[in-house]
């Protein structure tokens, strides 16, 4: 007889009011086929917390929690489409959703923050970036080639390319310039 792998269970949100909460009965060891789903499913998360970090969405609520409908004009964003990143990032612990349905940020979100001495926003914008995605999608090509997948997607050594594009240049040494400093503190 197989046990039940898990149920979910929505909060007052199933009733028609207050934020959604979810209580996971699962198994102490989760199924092979469970874990590998969460492993190919991690880029949904790392897509969101780009986005995340891009609308500058954990300094926006890091003075307390705010309405998407004010997250919304801050960022010029669609109201409907952030509310569903902001739901989607509550689930991992990076926001949380108060019961009068405004954001607030957790610990963990705080790293998402520009000033914040733990942050890893610059890594954030950088691994989220489109043009680092397209150098991972042809892995399998370099493998069976041999040749390095950087060069290949975009057409130019990974150090040139990213000098040539702010977005990218600026994210790598603003997270290399605060690893440094946060490394060297601690000697």
């Amino acid at each position: 007889m197989r046990r039940p792998r898990g149920r979910a269970t929505l909060g007052a949100a199933d009733r028609g009011g207050g934020p959604v909460t979810s209580t996971i009965h699962a198994d102490p060891a989760p199924q092979p086929s469970a874990e590998m789903l969460r492993m190919l499913n991690a880029f949904l998360t790392v897509q969101a917390l780009h986005a995340a970090a891009l609308l500058g969405l954990a300094d926006l609520v890091a003075g307390g929690p705010k309405s998407v409908d004010e997250l919304a004009a801050a960022t010029q964003a669609d109201r409907s489409s952030l509310h569903r990143l902001l739901r989607m990032l509550t689930a991992p612990g990076v926001f949380r959703e108060e019961a009068d349905g405004r954001f607030g940020i957790t610990p963990l979100g705080a790293t998402l923050r520009s000033d914040s001495p733990d942050s890893v926003r610059e890594w954030a914008l950088f691994v989220g970036a489109p043009e680092m995605w397209a150098v991972w999608a042809g892995l399998r090509d370099s493998v069976l080639s041999g040749r390095a997948s950087f060069p290949t997607v975009h057409g130019a050594p990974m150090w040139e390319y990213i000098a040539a594009r702010p977005n990218l240049g600026d994210a790598f040494n603003g997270w290399m310039t605060r690893q440094s400093r946060q490394h060297n503190s601690a000697l």
